[in-house]
């Protein structure tokens, strides 16, 4: 794995070899997270940082990034609770007659701020590690082209000039 910025004082591109390591089982979208969180946590390097990473075409790859990806997870404010004057209507509203004269009596109501306990147990107890957009490599695609697309080509003159070539 390695990691390409762009410094922001001097503009510079730098790039550096984080990790060259073995997945032990199969390469299963599961293992291929695993591994990606394992490399980003020792490096204490946050997703939010993460702007894109760049695979081969591997289907655990792709399964990887569709399941533990930024935008198939749900991002929310937990304070965000929408426009309240767009829900606002009266045809809307029902009064209850009833209610409307224990109000005098005083309730005894405690307060909880619910957005702000979720927060602090999803902070604390999920290691989760979300993975960003993933575009694939151009060079990887290019040569399976070059090498599964065109083997199922039948043309007869392709086939011989093809050898000829490749044979140098």
């Amino acid at each position: 794995m390695t990691c390409h910025f762009i410094d922001e004082f001097s503009y510079k591109r730098s790039s550096y070899v984080l990790s060259c390591k073995r997945i032990k089982g199969s390469n299963n979208y599961l293992n291929i997270h695993d591994v990606i969180t394992d490399i980003c946590d020792a490096y204490q390097i946050k997703s939010s940082k993460i702007t894109y990473i760049i695979t081969d075409n591997a289907s655990g790859f792709g399964k990887a990034f569709r399941t533990f990806s930024k935008s198939s997870t749900i991002e929310s404010d937990p304070h965000h609770v929408g426009n309240l004057d767009e829900l606002d209507t009266d045809e809307d509203t029902q009064i209850d007659g009833d209610n409307e004269n224990n109000l005098s009596s005083p309730i005894d109501i405690e307060y909880v701020d619910v957005g702000q306990l979720l927060y602090e147990s999803n902070s604390s107890d999920c290691t989760n590690f979300s993975l960003p957009d993933r575009p694939t490599c151009c060079a990887h695609t290019l040569n399976l082209i070059a090498t599964t697309d065109v083997a199922k080509i039948t043309d007869k003159n392709y086939i011989n000039i093809s050898k000829q070539v490749f044979s140098k």
